[in-house]
């Protein structure tokens, strides 16, 4: 728990103990009388990111208490609430997370007839369901691939887990809130569909179950899940070729988190010319297709560019610098969006017009012309951000 006491967050007792060695803060004491002492520990508020940062890394979740009223407001004691709960896997500020990577918060359902598995990327709104079968070298596999940051399991399969999984964090959950029937009511709503049939996951009882505690795991975040904030699909095994953890470090795909930079994935990384393209990279390269046609028509677009390296030139040129789109949409959807967010989100608007004109040879890739919202959030944004933008809105 990091407390809000003016310009700096406190932590106490067990706590401050425990976070004085990890952030390499001085561990100091407050007299409570008859010769004890409290401990006590605490980081500047306007560098508070950076400490957080290392707490997660350490595998800890935190509790920021906030101050939720001035003090003129205040009748007494200024009001304090818990406004945020961060885990490794439920973040969406830039400050803890690895650019053009993925961050997987994965909860797992073990069942006889198949496990399920739901990941839920809360810094894009990427939520993948799949089970596989019902072994440990099954579940390990799919571990591997995903990396996650969190893991959300039922108390009931701690013993197992505990066995199976390395040094991943766990939050474990109450086995009710593996509730599949729940995640149906839970999904179609948030997608704004009746059925989630046209997603081929409706009879997935496990992966549904999963997804539902991944959903609660959220919300115990303090994170928000409203309509239009989340992008399902389902991950059929047959569309993908398995690799398992032994061809996966032989082929260098491996990395650790991050990338090292030195093992291919980290080298194609580098490569990329926009953060979403690092990160759709790195999806492909980690479930390679299998189905013909899906495979000719990324292989077909891929052509497109190669045979025109003056107007790949140009396309990389108008994309170089723009900033993580989807992850500011979800920082916007989330209201945790910064100044520096906007100004990046008005950086694409500008840019997206010439992206398409470059694009328009090529009808595969050119998507839809700007729409007039397109140009009036972008007026808007114009009119409302000065050139300088602050840090924070407190700032201005």
């Amino acid at each position: 728990m990091l407390f809000r006491l003016g310009d700096f967050y406190e932590t106490f007792g067990d706590d401050a103990e425990r976070a004085a060695p990890l952030l390499g803060i001085t561990l100091t004491s407050r007299e409570l009388g008859k010769g004890q002492r409290y401990p006590m520990a605490g980081v500047p508020y306007h560098a508070y990111e950076s400490y957080i940062g290392k707490l997660l890394r350490a595998g800890l979740k935190v509790a920021l208490c906030d101050q939720v009223e001035t003090a003129g407001e205040a009748r007494g004691l200024v009001r304090r609430e818990v406004v945020r709960v961060l885990t490794p896997g439920t973040v969406v500020e830039d400050a803890y997370l690895e650019g053009g990577g993925t961050n997987y918060a994965v909860a797992v359902c073990l069942r006889s007839h198949y496990h399920g598995i739901a990941a839920l990327d809360c810094s894009t709104g990427e939520l993948a369901l799949l089970r596989v079968e019902p072994t440990d070298d099954a579940l390990r596999d799919e571990l591997t691939r995903l990396r996650p940051a969190e893991l959300v399991a039922s108390e009931g399969d701690r013993s197992r887990l505990l066995t199976l999984v390395g040094g991943t964090p766990i939050s474990w959950a109450d086995p009710l809130d593996f509730d599949a029937r729940a995640a149906v009511d839970r999904l179609q709503t948030l997608l704004g569909v009746e059925t989630l049939a046209a997603f081929g996951c409706d009879e997935w009882p496990e992966a549904l179950a999963a997804a539902h505690a991944l959903i609660r795991h959220a919300e115990r975040s303090h994170l928000r899940l409203e309509p239009g904030l989340l992008r399902l699909h389902a991950e059929h095994p047959r569309a993908y070729m398995h690799l398992d953890p032994a061809t996966r470090k032989s082929l260098g795909l491996a990395a650790e988190r991050p990338p090292s930079g030195d093992d291919l994935l980290g080298l194609m990384l580098r490569e990329a010319t926009t953060t979403l393209g690092a990160r759709e990279l790195r999806r492909w390269l980690d479930q390679p297709l299998r189905d013909r046609a899906p495979l000719d028509h990324r292989l077909d677009r891929v052509t497109l560019l190669v045979e025109d390296p003056l107007a790949r030139g140009q396309l990389q040129t108008a994309l170089r610098g723009l900033p993580d789109l989807e992850r500011i949409a979800a920082r916007t959807g989330q209201g945790v969006a910064t100044p520096r967010d906007l100004r990046g989100l008005l950086k694409a608007l500008v840019a997206l017009p010439g992206v398409r004109r470059t694009t328009a040879k090529w009808p595969e890739l050119a998507g839809s012309l700007p729409s007039p919202s397109e140009a009036e959030l972008r007026d808007h944004l114009e009119q409302a951000l000065v050139d300088d933008v602050p840090a924070t809105l407190k700032d201005g």
